[in-house]
C-alpha cells in the first residue's frame, strides 16, 4: 500500500504521480484466465513482468498467448498510433444473429421504439381463445434465449441497450408477443450497429 503525504492533492494528480513513480503490473483473473496490463516499453517493468511469468511457469501449467486479442468472448483491437483500444463481442452477436435468422435483416437505428414501455397488460389472457393461441405460440419461441444473449451484450460492450434488455428481462415469466417483437427490433438494431463497441483512448491534458 502506498500513502501520499499531501491529503489535499487531487485524485487525478495522485494517479499521475503513481503512474510516474512506481512500476505497475495490473492483473485481471477470471477462473483460469489471467490478463496482465504491462508497459512493455519500460525496461524495468518488462524485467519484473518476465520474472513474474517465469515464476508462473514454475508453479502452474500455463500458456502465454502474448498480446491480448480476445478473452471470455470479448474481441480486443488496438490502434497504438492513435492510442485507442476497442472492445467488442462480435462473435457472440454474430451467433445470436445466425440463431435468430436476423443476420441479414432490415435496419433499425434505436434499440426500441420511442416511448414504448412493456407492461403486464401485454400478457395474453389464458381464459380467452386468442390468449391461449398466443401462449401456445410463445412456447415455441426463444424469448428467454434472446433476452439472455442481449443482456450479456448490454453488460459487456453495448451499454446503450441496457434499458431495453432490463425491461424485457422483467417479463420472462409473463411473456407476450409484443415483448417478443421488442426483442426482434433490439436484435435488428444490434445487427445494424454490429461494428460498435467500447473504446478507450489515451488520456490527454486539458
Amino acid at each position: 500500500m502506498f500513502v501520499f503525504d499531501d491529503t489535499q492533492e487531487k485524485e487525478s494528480q495522485r494517479h499521475d504521480r503513481f503512474d510516474k513513480e512506481y512500476i505497475q503490473i495490473a492483473l485481471v483473473v477470471y477462473v483460469d484466465d489471467l490478463t496482465a496490463r504491462v508497459e512493455l516499453d519500460c525496461p524495468e517493468t518488462k524485467e519484473l513482468y518476465d520474472k513474474f511469468v517465469r515464476n508462473m511457469f514454475k508453479e502452474f501449467v500455463v500458456e502465454d498467448r502474448g498480446i491480448l486479442d480476445s478473452m471470455l468472448g470479448y474481441k480486443i483491437d488496438y490502434d497504438k498510433e492513435r492510442g485507442i483500444l476497442k472492445m467488442t463481442q462480435k462473435g457472440c452477436l454474430m451467433e445470436l444473429l445466425e440463431r435468430t435468422g436476423l443476420d441479414e435483416c432490415g435496419t433499425k437505428r434505436t434499440p426500441a421504439e420511442v416511448g414504448i414501455k412493456p407492461h403486464a397488460k401485454w400478457s395474453p389472457d389464458p381464459e380467452t381463445d386468442a390468449g391461449k393461441k398466443e401462449i401456445a405460440w410463445l412456447k415455441e419461441q426463444d424469448y428467454a434465449s434472446r433476452v439472455g444473449s442481449t443482456s450479456w451484450l448490454s453488460r459487456g460492450s453495448r451499454p446503450e441497450t441496457a434499458w431495453t434488455t432490463g425491461m424485457l428481462a422483467r417479463f420472462l415469466t409473463k411473456q407476450s408477443k409484443r415483448c417478443y417483437d421488442m426483442t426482434t427490433r433490439l436484435i435488428r438494431y444490434l445487427s445494424t450497429t454490429r461494428d460498435r463497441g467500447l473504446c478507450t483512448g489515451a488520456r490527454r491534458e486539458v
